[in-house]
């Protein structure tokens, strides 16, 4: 599936938006809007994401080692709670997603690959 984002630094330089498409070219893609700011009540970096006119998904990022964790709740569209573990380098991405079920992560065999063009 063709995947594809673009990203820029707003509001002065304190808030990373990227904006995209799942699926390019195909009978319904998926429009996607992200912002990573600063939540200055948690003093965590934030994560909000919509997916198409009815998804949003909030939740705070973390670093761990080279990996950045997203964990995050749906807020409408969705009940669910989850954790993606994103591995960012100079020309590739990839990631990983679970979901919480019974306390515990399940792996959701969503892994995305990615790579600068």
């Amino acid at each position: 599936m063709k995947v594809q984002f673009t990203f820029k630094l707003t509001h002065g330089g304190q808030v990373l938006e990227s904006n995209g498409v799942v699926g390019v070219g195909t009978k319904n893609p998926m429009h996607a809007h992200a912002c990573i700011g600063w939540d200055p009540v948690a003093k965590q970096v934030y994560y909000l994401d919509q997916h198409g006119a009815d998804t949003i998904y909030f939740g705070h990022v973390t670093r761990e080692g080279d990996d950045l964790i997203f964990d995050f709740n749906a807020l409408s569209g969705d009940t669910g709670h989850y954790r993606s573990v994103s591995h960012v380098q100079s020309d590739s991405y990839g990631s990983t997603m679970a979901t919480e079920k019974d306390g515990k992560w399940v792996d959701m065999g969503f892994h995305i690959g990615l790579h600068r063009v």
